[in-house]
């Protein structure tokens, strides 16, 4: 088998990933080849080394599931039928290894990595959330609601519109320590999960497949003309909430609803394994520096874009007068 490594960079940190399984690259490449940097000599060993390999017979003895606290700040995930485990430990780095299956399955091409990438970011000035992100321009806006909200199917909507894609599920904010500098929303996978109603209202059924995942949510890799960024200055929070009758009108929340909005739905994937208050200290800061707003929203597509470009704009004007 041929070995393959690849350099990315993700909010200014590197990152080694490499494997020597086909199967393994297959499996990761098209989430994260919109990090990826070719490597040169003064970086070929520089950054976190991720290594990705097929899953071996002591990886598979464990009966286990779920997530695990390790010494000095790790954590590993193990996940059975199809098995993959990944695992951070700050002095090695990352390692993901899984079954033919494994690396076959959407949840696993649609988030790579994920667990390990949120243990590793995870700090008071940066954290791995469970939102959506598009960016009009330069102005960011993250998208927060419980699985089913509509998160994929907006931010899709808005990258057709003419909005750049940052993802659909998961995202990284960072949050600095100068109350004057806006916080930053980072790009970590270039796929998105829908349903089958999704894909059809969106155009999306001839799509590029990467897979499917067990809720039967295929994972596509968005093709041009939508473009996919690795970050942008974030403008404004955006809390979705469906609509009982018809299109509502966004409406201001307190840093107070959006913290609640953010704890109820958008809390990392890691956030249980590490810290509760390196959370609670990067979303306070968040909630007191970007104006959140809650916004219903329906099937009418192109409405449901139109208003969350106007949510961004306003928030640029305000942020900038």
């Amino acid at each position: 088998m041929t070995g393959w490594r690849h350099q990315l960079v993700l909010a200014g940190r590197s990152l080694r990933i490499e494997g020597n399984s086909e199967a393994a690259r297959e499996a990761v490449a098209p989430a994260l080849a919109h990090l990826q940097r070719d490597l040169d000599a003064r970086h070929a060993e520089s950054g976190l080394q991720w290594i990705v390999e097929d899953a071996t017979d002591d990886d598979r003895r464990t009966d286990a599931q779920g997530v695990y606290r390790l010494p000095g700040g790790g954590l590993t995930m193990v996940q059975q039928d199809p098995f993959s485990i990944v695992t951070f430990a700050p002095d090695r780095g990352i390692r993901l290894a899984a079954s033919p299956a494994g690396f076959a399955s959407g949840d696993l091409r649609a988030h790579p990595g994920s667990i390990a990438l949120g243990a590793w970011f995870s700090g008071p000035a940066a954290q791995v959330l469970h939102v959506g992100a598009v960016a009009f321009g330069s102005c960011g806006v993250l998208l927060v609601g419980a699985s089913g909200a509509g998160k994929s199917t907006s931010v899709l909507a808005c990258a057709l519109a003419g909005a750049d894609f940052l993802g659909d599920d998961l995202c990284l904010v960072t949050v600095g320590d100068d109350p004057n500098a806006p916080p930053n929303v980072h790009s970590l996978f270039a796929t998105a999960k829908l349903n089958p109603d999704s894909a059809r209202r969106l155009g999306a059924d001839a799509w590029p497949t990467l897979g499917t995942t067990p809720k039967d949510k295929v994972v596509t890799h968005p093709p041009p003309p939508i473009r996919i960024i690795p970050s942008a200055p974030l403008v404004a929070v955006v809390v979705l909430a469906r609509s009982g009758g018809g299109p509502g009108a966004p409406t201001p929340l307190r840093p107070a609803e959006a913290f609640g909005a953010l704890a109820a739905t958008g809390a990392s994937p890691c956030s249980g394994a590490l810290s509760p208050s390196l959370w609670f200290s990067a979303m306070s800061r968040l909630v007191r520096r970007v104006p959140a707003y809650r916004l219903p929203i329906t099937w009418d597509l192109e409405r449901v874009a139109g208003d969350i470009r106007r949510i961004a704009d306003h928030a640029a004007r305000r942020l900038n007068a």
